[in-house]
């Protein structure tokens, strides 16, 4: 295993870590399982995607999700695109 792919492991664990701990229990399950489902098959530019939406606050994330504020267009991605769309598995 090379570096590359060391450091792309360790990226990987990180932002399912954070996805999966982010204060807000209902961000912390949609996250999480989004996370746990994706992360694991992202390209380093999905990655890059992924760890800029993991850094925003939740309750701004918590309402672009919802629909009730607009999405800056700057994480208008296809991974955000793919959150948005993702129903967590409860149960």
């Amino acid at each position: 295993m090379s570096d590359t792919d060391n450091t792309q492991d360790a990226r990987k664990k990180k932002a399912i870590w954070r996805a999966e701990h982010r204060g807000i229990r209902e961000m912390d399950l949609l996250m999480g399982s989004f996370a746990r489902r994706h992360v694991p098959d992202m390209d380093d530019a999905s990655l890059t995607d992924f760890e800029a939406l993991i850094m925003v606050a939740d309750p701004d994330l918590y309402n672009w999700l919802l629909g009730r504020a607009d999405v800056p267009e700057e994480f208008r991605t296809p991974v955000y695109e793919r959150l948005r769309r993702h129903r967590p598995e409860i149960g």
